[in-house]
């Protein structure tokens, strides 16, 4: 890990037929020479990430947990944040990349050399373009963090509870996200509570990065707090002092939250939808969202949540940043998700019948709460057996992809599930499906443009 205090993009490393290779018009209408920057090797988690943020007074825009890598999967899937109210997303904060191609070629793509495959990237799906080294991304003053966090808990989840939570889910919109503040919240019907007893439960817990006005942040926060309980007069544990506090750092917020280790013991897979900001910000949003929760069904474990990760600097980055990022991030403001758990008791056939509520049930549910056109899903948090990726994560930007798919990786050398061409592939992409050709060239798959100087083909 480096910090660069006045960091400035790398130029004239070569080129690849067919590319933007060296094309000097800009993906961005931000500054992006002469900044403060982070360079981050490939094997950098994010625990490791924030210790050393702490130690230099910086903050970089990165995920909630321990052991996410920022510089794979990570801001190649666009990189959803705390930090997206006020920085955007990751993916409109990489500054550059060195990648490994599928000739063997190492590059480093940025806004001026290699401006195709760093647009695609920054966004477009891990494990698809190349292998990357390493990653430079802004970097910024480590700011102050107001936590306003309250729950409520049921014995059981009655409709006093779901009532409760509609109350609460009404409000996040006007008084979270549009004040500027990011967070998580969640409904679990039954959260285990100890080995022999589970309670249900409504959990808020908001961030106001940058902010130190804790009666600023109670003004805007204490009438969702106090709607809840108002609305749930027969609590086990009712809505006691919403728990208020100022942190030094963002950084330092990050690491009491997360201290090293992820869980590793759970059986989960989920589903997922982005939600705009008209439709959280409408009046009857709560009861529509707390009766989808509620028709779930959801059992041991299992819960109903929405991230607040995008908000005003996400949405504002629409005019100044031009990356792979499913563009209807640009509007979202909740990115809705349902997860399934399962012990290690459960069989293939059990597990698989939970798959199937995600993909038959679940997510058309969601689906359903309104229609603006297409559902998008945040594509590394969503149903692993999408049945229309290229459209629910790319969006408009899938034949962009493909075009650049084809200029660096042609024979799809790097192929994923649900990824950038992976409807050529069955769906473990171990075998080309008879009759599908990649976009590019080789093997009489098709015409397009010359091999990259070096290029092999391979076989399968």
């Amino acid at each position: 890990m480096q910090l660069i205090q006045n960091w400035t993009p790398t130029v004239g490393s070569g080129s690849v037929s067919g590319s933007n290779a060296t094309n000097s018009s800009s993906y961005s209408k931000r500054q992006t020479g002469g900044v403060l920057a982070a360079k981050l090797g490939a094997s950098v988690q994010l625990h490791m990430l924030y210790e050393w943020a702490q130690q230099n007074g910086v903050i970089v825009v990165g995920g909630s947990s321990d052991t996410v890598g920022i510089g794979g999967g990570y801001f190649q899937g666009g990189g959803h944040s705390l930090q997206g109210a006020v920085r955007g997303n990751c993916a409109d904060n990489t500054l550059e990349f060195t990648i490994v191609l599928a000739n063997g070629t190492i590059v480093v793509a940025n806004e001026n050399q290699y401006s195709d495959l760093f647009w695609a990237a920054r966004g477009g799906g891990g494990g698809t373009w190349g292998v990357v080294l390493d990653v430079t991304v802004n970097a910024f003053t480590d700011p102050p963090v107001i936590r306003y966090n309250f729950n409520v808990t049921y014995e059981v989840d009655t409709d006093e509870f779901w009532e409760g939570a509609a109350a609460g889910l009404e409000l996040v919109g006007r008084n979270v996200i549009e004040n500027g503040g990011s967070g998580y919240w969640y409904v679990y019907p039954k959260f285990i509570y100890s080995a022999n007893t589970t309670v249900a439960t409504f959990q808020m817990f908001t961030f106001f990065i940058n902010q130190t006005d804790t009666a600023q942040v109670a003004a805007w926060m204490d009438p969702m707090a106090k709607a809840v309980k108002d609305a749930t007069p027969n609590a086990m544990v009712p809505v006691g002092e919403p728990w208020l506090y100022l942190e030094s750092t963002m950084t330092q917020a990050y690491l009491d939250i997360f201290t090293g280790a992820d869980d590793d013991d759970k059986f989960v897979a989920i589903g997922s939808r982005l939600l705009n900001r008209d439709f959280t910000n409408s009046e009857g949003v709560g009861k529509k969202l707390a009766a989808t929760g509620r028709a779930l069904n959801l059992t041991e474990g299992s819960y109903f949540n929405g991230l607040l990760t995008y908000g005003k600097q996400t949405w504002a980055n629409a005019d100044l940043v031009d990356d792979s990022v499913v563009p209807y991030s640009r509007q979202t403001s909740t990115h809705l998700l349902v997860t399934r758990a399962w012990d290690n008791t459960f069989t293939f056939a059990e597990q698989q019948e939970y798959l199937d509520l995600i993909t038959k049930h679940d997510v058309p549910s969601f689906d359903a709460l309104y229609n603006d056109g297409p559902a998008y899903s945040y594509q590394s948090e969503s149903d692993p057996n999408t049945p229309n990726p290229q459209e629910r994560f790319y969006g408009p930007n899938y034949a962009k992809l493909q075009q650049i798919k084809a200029i660096y990786d042609p024979t799809d050398f790097f192929i994923v599930r649900k990824g950038v061409n992976s409807e050529h592939w069955d769906d473990d992409g171990h075998c080309r499906i008879s009759g599908s050709a990649p976009t590019g060239y080789g093997h009489n798959y098709g015409h397009g443009p010359s091999p990259p100087s070096g290029y092999r083909h391979g076989g399968w």
